[in-house]
């Protein structure tokens, strides 16, 4: 069980321009988001061994949570000599349901043949989430005789439900090769609304523009092979995987609105290959190069196309039109005793999915769209060091080059730019129940399609002590001690606008935690399960 209570803070500032570059306007915005959230969640496994060579499993997971937000809000236009020209106050709410239940059965086998084994999974997955929004806002100004007030309500439930099928084979052809074959199967189908409804005096009307009810249905077929050998010196592996994808939308009409919808196949070949050759006899050193190309789907809120009401002045926004992005991907990569490894690597992405920032008059549009492609090319370096007995140190720095080409609305997106990051850890063990850890991580200023991120950085500390005979531990930890990880920056490509934002987070966070053993020598975990995994990383909770 979890109770947070969080807090958010988000300056915004945005400078409109008339069409010959000369100032029009001045907005300011500054937002406060304070969720309190109570979480309970079920995790239970079971193993029953049918025989010593065959294991069936079941899984089951429930995740259930209720959040109340509370997001006051105050936000001021300004002519361009920095007169106050109105002021905006909102007093926003909502109320928000969480619910996802995940029961897994699975199945283990091996074979006679050594090395031989057949693994087996069935999912399904039920996703709900229900939020009823409140927003009042209330303007002044010099072009309002009286105050002018905007009251609306929102009732927005959203039902996922995935089932999905998975079988794995593995069986050795000689001693040094190898072939893995396998298949899945899985069927999505989500229900989306929207109900939006202006409140005027004593009654309640219903907000056909903003009112939506969306049907999404996705069935996934792939199947894959692959075949790997393993020498003295050189190790070698190559594989394809093919899937077929079929999705359908349709979006109900309204008072206002009529029906649409759409209908999208696709099949698609993905191959995945290595080749690693030992630069010593003893295995010391290796060469390892691989290629792989993969494709990443949409999320599924992100496919429904209505609108989702952040405040008055921004909106969020679905895609129904929103295309998968594929991936090439070539590494290089040296490896030494597995404490120093060096990388490079080059990344060829096309309709990259990205938050794109659309302007509607003074009101701000987020949506996921497709913006063209992006080539990374960079380099990274991971050592491990003991700099004196009790103490090592992990090391890790980055740096890519990154370049986009595409379009954003009618704006054409062409950047260039540099960034680097490094994360460093360091533990140290003294008087055999005593340990510490500090580290912390930097990450330099970035472009991220429209975004061009500021630098951030945090500092990490921990203090752990083996306590009633070394079987528990008592640890104390905190995260971004300094409170220093606070993201901002601008965007681009927005016409005759200009725009800055700064988010206060709530990420300072301080950690007591104990955990004791009661089983000696080995214990046996329920097998973990990822045969939905792809799926569910398309929900955002």
């Amino acid at each position: 069980y979890s109770h947070q209570d969080s807090y958010r803070r988000i300056d915004i500032d945005r400078e409109y321009y008339n069409p010959d570059g000369s100032p029009k306007s001045l907005f300011t915005e500054v937002s406060t988001y304070s969720p309190v959230r109570a979480s309970p969640t079920i995790k239970m496994g079971i193993d029953y061994y049918l025989t010593p060579k065959t294991t069936v499993g079941l899984m089951v997971t429930g995740v259930y949570s209720t959040t109340d937000n509370h997001s006051p809000e105050t936000s001021t236009i300004d002519d361009p000599s920095g007169k106050l020209d109105s002021f905006t106050t909102a007093a926003n709410s909502s109320h928000d349901h969480f619910s996802n239940q995940h029961v897994n059965l699975n199945l283990n086998h091996s074979f006679r043949k050594p090395g031989a084994t057949l693994t087996a999974d069935a999912d399904y997955i039920r996703y709900h989430a229900h939020s009823n929004q409140l927003f009042l806002n209330t303007t002044y100004g010099s072009g309002y005789p009286a105050p002018s007030i905007d009251n609306e309500q929102a009732d927005l439930p959203t039902r996922i439900d995935i089932y999905t099928a998975k079988a794995d084979y593995t069986v050795p052809l000689d001693p040094h090769l190898r072939l893995e074959t396998g298949a899945k199967f899985s069927s999505v189908s989500s229900d989306n609304k929207a109900n939006y409804f202006n409140l005027v005096g004593d009654s309640t009307l219903p907000d056909y523009d903003k009112t939506n009810h969306f049907l999404y249905k996705e069935d996934i077929d792939a199947a894959y092979v692959n075949l790997s050998s393993e020498g003295r010196r050189f190790s070698l592996q190559g594989g394809m995987r093919l899937e077929r994808t079929d999705s359908r939308g349709h979006q109900l009409g309204n008072a206002v609105k009529s029906d649409s919808s759409f209908d999208r196949q696709y099949t698609d070949l993905f191959p995945t290959g290595y080749v690693m050759y030992k630069l010593d006899s003893a295995g010391r050193s290796d060469l390892r190069l691989s290629y792989g190309r993969r494709i990443n789907r949409p999320n599924y809120q992100d496919l429904n196309p209505f609108l989702f009401l952040v405040n008055r002045f921004t909106y969020l926004s679905g895609n129904p039109y929103l295309k998968p992005q594929y991936s090439d991907n070539l590494e290089l990569a040296w490896q030494y005793r597995r404490l120093f490894t060096a990388t490079l690597f080059y990344n060829y992405t096309r309709d990259v999915q990205q938050e794109i920032i659309q302007s509607s008059g003074p009101v701000f549009i987020s949506e996921t769209g497709n913006i063209g492609h992006r080539v990374n090319l960079g380099l990274s370096v991971n050592a491990m060091l003991q700099p004196v007995r009790g103490w090592s140190s992990t090391v890790f720095l980055q740096a890519i080059d990154s370049r986009y080409d595409g379009f954003i609305g009618d704006s054409v997106l062409r950047t260039n730019a540099v960034s680097w990051s490094v994360n460093w850890n360091n533990q140290i063990a003294f008087a055999k129940v005593w340990a510490v850890d500090a580290g912390g991580n930097y990450q330099s200023a970035a472009t991220d399609g429209q975004f061009v991120k500021s630098p951030l950085w945090l500092v990490y500390a921990g203090i752990q002590r083996k306590v009633l005979k070394q079987r528990g531990i008592l640890r104390l930890a905190a995260r971004d001690i300094f409170h220093t990880y606070q993201p901002g920056g601008y965007l681009t490509n927005i016409p005759l606008t200009t725009a800055r934002y700064r988010n206060h987070v709530d990420t300072q966070i301080i950690a007591l935690i104990f955990s004791y053993s009661f089983a000696k020598g080995k214990t046996s975990k329920p097998r973990k399960s990822d045969a939905a995994e792809e799926e569910q990383d398309r929900i955002k909770n």
